[in-house]
């Protein structure tokens, strides 16, 4: 799994466009990088300077904001 997850950054890293208008593929993985941040999956912001400043900046949404993951999560 950890592979697969590196790959999937480095991909992301590579190829999405960041700079273009909010769309839903933007939500749906600024959610699932933070649900990864969350859980304390392996690291996606080191080595990754785009998809880290972007995923930080969308954090900042209200939003994001609004809605943090906190407690305990039943996978």
């Amino acid at each position: 799994m950890k592979t697969k997850l590196i790959e999937s950054y480095d991909y992301l890293e590579q190829t999405t466009e960041f700079d273009e208008p909010l769309h839903v593929g933007h939500i749906a993985v600024a959610t699932a990088l933070d649900w990864l941040a969350f859980r304390d999956l392996p690291d996606f912001e080191t080595g990754r300077p785009r998809l880290s400043k972007w995923f930080r900046e969308f954090l900042q949404r209200p939003s994001m904001q609004a809605t943090p993951y906190d407690g305990e999560t039943h996978d």
